[in-house]
């Protein structure tokens, strides 16, 4: 058994380097740039031991956005779309990770890799989606239905206010970033306010009217 779990953690650390190596290419030279030949030099191993791990160019691919999107925020799960008493908090605190984790670097990078790629290889787009945008409308539309069920939103359509949710917070930044690529210009304050903002205007337009305004996020 010593001897099988020793084999198991060599070969989730060759997996890793195999990974790590592979971001580097798929990010810098695009997917159809990207050489298995490059990733092999770069991870130190052979085409053989790649294709042993992972199957075929495109299985490796799908693992790299695998890890991203799942590493990017490692506070993400499912209790961190809990939404307590404090509902204008919670949701802010929410959005602000959201947005962050979003606006990093690599996620921006494997992101703009995806859109170049997904009329060609619509699969490398539909797995980015699952595991990003997919996955965190999912979490608030559980989000949104428990809280009009506590009568603190009104909405008929839990997903559609949860789409919104999610667009009203990252939009405006990861627009600008996508766009203007690394000079997009946006700090961490200005993360925060667009973050504070999307909530805001989600609870102005779901919120019930007890909920009332800040005056200090006022458009």
């Amino acid at each position: 058994m010593a001897e099988n779990d020793g084999s198991e953690t060599r070969a989730k650390r060759k997996q890793a380097v195999i990974l790590r190596a592979a971001e580097e290419v798929f990010l810098t030279s695009g997917y159809l740039g990207a050489s298995m030949d490059d990733v092999a030099s770069r991870a130190s191993v052979s085409k053989q031991t790649i294709y042993k791990h992972f199957g075929d160019k495109e299985s490796l691919f799908h693992a790299v956005v695998t890890n991203v999107v799942e590493t990017a925020d490692q506070e993400r799960e499912e209790q961190a779309f809990v939404v307590g008493d404090d509902l204008r908090a919670d949701l802010r605190r929410i959005a602000r990770r959201l947005l962050r984790g979003v606006m990093q670097d690599r996620v921006l990078q494997l992101r703009r890799v995806v859109i170049a790629e997904a009329v060609r290889f619509p699969n490398l787009g539909r797995r980015f989606y699952e595991l990003g945008p997919g996955s965190t409308i999912d979490k608030f539309a559980r989000a949104v239905e428990d809280l009009r069920d506590r009568g603190l939103v009104e909405t008929a359509d839990p997903t559609m206010a949860a789409e919104q949710l999610n667009w009203l917070i990252l939009s405006p930044a990861l627009n600008r970033a996508m766009l203007l690529g690394d000079r997009h210009g946006l700090t961490p304050h200005d993360l925060d306010r667009y973050a504070d903002a999307g909530v805001e205007t989600f609870l102005r337009a779901h919120g019930t009217p007890d909920l009332g305004e800040r005056d200090d996020l006022r458009l």
